[in-house]
């Protein structure tokens, strides 16, 4: 017999010989990753946010079990990929394993839902065509009184059904559904898969516009053919204008000269780009939005600021196109607002839920023009005056102290043998409480203080708005922080330019450093204690900020260190002060 790959060319066995033992026996072997999708399909809704982190793709092991493993998808692809455009998106990523890595090609499709889509039974998923109308020039079933198309759950594009064709014969057909829109611009496409016809023959997406009187205004088309199962095309038609009273067709023609043409029409859209407003009435306040124009089914994003002292309190969205799921939000209650007569719009109305200052809000753009407006409320109006002690349910204080609500809103003051007036900054709800709406006066603010007697301050209201008073405590300790200066403090340069060695540089006339691309030259430093002659203990560099000068042109440039917040406030960190010292900006060799 042959060789039959059991030995090899000297003669020796080859572990195949033991194959017919085998079978009876089984075989083991290391457990290994025998396949990985590399081709993975993912497909969201318009709008919704990818977690890149959850992209994961199946591996199929050599004992037939599978396990999810995770994409490293490429960074700048990701940026590419616009969640708020309907399409088809490819992202390249790796699957790194122990044994190697797996390139995956990973295609995001970005899909309108039907909420989103003017069509009705965009998807056939109602088990019925209507309100489709599909008109059969040429074409029968296996009888002459079969359908050519009816809804059917044979390969659907997306969920479980699909609009299924088939003709003994020749085909000539026409899917096709009328709706009014708003005035707008519009896009309309759908998916078909299929086969069956010659190919010559040519199929079309269109659209045609007419007036209110039936004139034709426009016929647009896009072509496509039937290239297989499931290879499906998606022929798309952008720009279609239509005016107020304008009403559209729109689908598909479906033409094959050869007997037998078949396939799978579904998932058709219709979505137009649309205008958002803000009313330009709107007081005491600014709305905002991200786009002024917009499609159907995108997510807008409105920021709602009101004015100092001012509240919002109402949000509305009004548009013939608005429907109750429209917006959404958390920060109230919305209620849908139907037109009530033919000239009246439909409305969205959100009632914040208590007072809150800037709110941001989203909604899905409806398949019409939206204008957005807003109400806000004086944060006095409907009260009595504001007592300057008052609490809310929690035990906060209302009207906030250096932006604080607690009973001790002053940080420890230090000593200076001077009558000692921390800064004051009170607000309410937004609202900068100026000294026209209150005096204060001090008590025991000029010496150290202890535990039983604390330096106070006494806030009293005036005006017409706040009442009441109250008493704030606060400490006055020894100053025993250290002057910030070149007496006590040392710069010390860090010049890799000059020294590969990272050395550190005391002199600022040793400190050189080479004017390249960069726009301005900021060398490294750190800070020591004057006394710390070794350089062995650097001061925290928390304690301190850096400041250039005159640094993006060759020549002296200016540095200067002054102590940070946490510095000055620490009893053990430093006071008021600076360091300034200099350094050298060359060309840069041409070496």
């Amino acid at each position: 017999m042959d060789n039959s790959s059991w030995f090899d060319f000297d003669g020796t066995a080859l572990p195949t010989a033991q194959i017919y033992s085998l079978v009876r026996t089984g075989a083991s072997t290391d457990r290994r990753i025998a396949s990985v999708d590399s081709s993975p399909v993912r497909k969201i809704a318009v709008g919704e946010i990818i977690d890149w982190n959850t992209i994961t793709v199946t591996a199929k092991y050599n004992d037939g079990t599978e396990e999810q493993k995770p994409v490293t998808c490429d960074d700048e692809e990701q940026r590419l990929v616009n969640t708020y455009k309907a399409g088809e998106y490819i992202v390249h990523g790796v699957v790194s394993t122990e044994e190697k890595e797996y390139q995956i090609k990973l295609t995001i499709q970005v899909t309108r839902s039907a909420a989103n889509n003017i069509l009705q039974n965009p998807d056939f998923e109602s088990g019925v065509e209507t309100p489709w109308v599909i008109t059969t020039r040429l074409g029968h079933g296996s009888a002459e009184t079969d359908p050519v198309a009816s809804v059917t759950g044979e390969d659907p594009h997306s969920g479980t059904k699909g609009l299924h064709f088939w003709s003994a014969v020749g085909l000539d057909m026409t899917v096709s559904q009328t709706i009014q829109p708003e005035a707008g611009t519009y896009t309309f496409g759908g998916y078909i898969q299929g086969g069956g016809a010659d190919r010559e023959d040519v199929q079309y997406a269109f659209v045609t516009v007419k007036d209110k009187d039936g004139n034709v205004k426009s016929n647009l088309r896009a072509s496509f053919t039937l290239d297989g199962w499931k290879n499906w095309s998606y022929p798309e038609i952008t720009g279609i204008s239509v005016e107020e009273g304008d009403f559209m067709e729109a689908g598909l023609i479906i033409k094959s000269t050869q007997d037998g043409a078949w396939g799978t029409i579904d998932d058709f859209y219709l979505y137009g780009e649309h205008t958002v407003s803000i009313d330009p009435s709107i007081q005491h306040g600014t709305v905002t939005a991200n786009v002024v124009k917009a499609n159907s089914g995108e997510r807008i994003h409105i920021t709602v600021t009101p004015e100092e002292g001012y509240y919002p309190d109402t949000l509305v969205l009004t548009g013939a196109s608005v429907q109750p799921d429209t917006l959404a939000s958390a920060n109230g209650t919305v209620n849908y607002v139907p037109s009530a007569n033919e000239g009246t719009p439909n409305q969205a109305v959100l009632t914040y839920t208590g007072i809150a200052q800037e709110k941001t809000e989203i909604f899905r753009m409806p398949n019409g023009n939206v204008t957005v407006s807003a109400a806000f409320k004086s944060i006095f109006e409907g009260k009595d005056k504001i007592s300057l002690s008052a609490k809310d349910a929690e035990g906060r204080y209302l009207v906030q102290v250096n932006g604080l609500d607690t009973e001790t809103p002053i940080e420890r003051q230090f000593h200076t043998g001077k009558a000692v007036q921390p800064e004051l900054i009170l607000s309410y709800m937004g609202y900068e409480i100026t000294t026209a709406d209150y005096s204060v006066t001090y008590e025991n603010n000029k010496e150290l203080t202890t535990d039983a007697a604390k330096a106070k301050l006494t806030l009293t209201a005036k005006g017409s708005k706040f009442e009441g008073t109250r008493d704030i405590f606060f400490e006055i300790v020894e100053d025993t922080r250290t002057a910030f200066d070149k007496k006590t403090i040392q710069v010390v340069y860090v010049t890799p330019d000059k020294y590969p060695t990272n050395e550190k540089v005391t002199k600022p006339s040793d400190a050189v450093y080479y004017l390249g691309k960069q726009k301005a030259v900021e060398p490294g430093i750190r800070l020591y204690a004057a006394q710390d002659t070794g350089l062995a203990a650097p001061i925290d560099e928390s304690l301190y900020e850096v400041h250039y000068q005159n640094n993006k042109k060759i020549g002296k440039a200016t540095l200067v260190v002054l102590p940070s917040e946490k510095a000055l406030n620490d009893p053990k960190g430093y006071k008021e002060g600076s360091v300034t010292t200099t350094f050298t900006i060359a060309k840069c060799p041409l070496n």
